[in-house]
């Protein structure tokens, strides 16, 4: 049986390369797990890796060449770098949005645009006031288009998605499998999810014709109770 291929495009500034790493190690999880069995793979696309050098308008030109529109998904990353500008974008990263926002409303694509930014806290001397200002005014574009994009602090709670809190209540047990969906009473912990990980698991279950449930278990009171996910499987031939 073939392999399906997922690109993953991952766009972002300079001073995210660990968050750039921590893509790649999810990736490779996701595919000995889940890739082995339903033969899928899922592989980034980033200009260190799939970019060498060559000509072109500028070094921004050279990368969407390379880098094409094939692309599944676009995820971009922001902490407090904008980045360079461009001939078309105030940076690099920027552009590369625009470029993916294009694919999606003009050329009817089912690219999905997730978008992250770092709110961890640094050192004052650290940071470069105008540069952040870039990222606080590109964070507002991005809302503006429509994109819901997701917060975290720091590279632990980046690579750590996770699903906790209490009993689903009954009119939200749809809304569970929703991108960035998290209750309101999952918000009042310490440590914050990004309401991704059931999103990401229907999405893959989908894609192999198979299908994930939520239920509670048979003791669940109204608040209190055990929160059951089962996956149905299709069949290999």
């Amino acid at each position: 049986m073939d392999t399906k291929i997922y690109k993953c495009f991952i766009a972002s500034p300079s001073d995210t390369n660990n968050e750039r790493k921590i893509c790649d190690k999810v990736f490779n999880e996701i595919n000995k797990n889940l890739g082995e069995v339903y033969h899928f793979r899922i592989e980034s696309l980033k200009w260190e890796n799939d970019v060498h050098p060559s000509l072109g308008n500028d070094s921004q030109n050279v990368i969407n060449q390379q880098i094409g529109n094939g692309y599944d998904f676009f995820l971009g990353i922001m902490y407090k770098r904008f980045g360079s500008p461009t001939t078309k974008a105030g940076s690099g990263t920027e552009e590369e949005f625009n470029n993916a926002y294009d694919k999606f409303t003009k050329r009817n694509s089912s690219v999905e645009i997730m978008f992250y930014f770092n709110n961890e806290a640094t050192d004052l001397e650290n940071i470069d006031i105008s540069e952040l200002q870039k990222v606080k005014e590109f964070k507002k574009k991005v809302s503006s288009y429509g994109v819901l994009y997701c917060d975290y602090k720091g590279c632990l709670e980046f690579e750590d998605i996770k699903n906790i809190g209490p009993l689903v209540p009954d009119e939200n047990k749809e809304k569970i499998f929703e991108k960035f969906y998290r209750d309101e009473t999952a918000m009042s912990f310490s440590r914050e999810g990004i309401g991704m990980g059931l999103w990401i698991a229907q999405q893959i279950l989908d894609a192999h014709g198979s299908k994930l449930f939520y239920h509670k278990d048979s003791k669940a009171t109204k608040e209190i109770g055990l929160n059951i996910f089962e996956f149905q499987l299709a069949t290999v031939q």
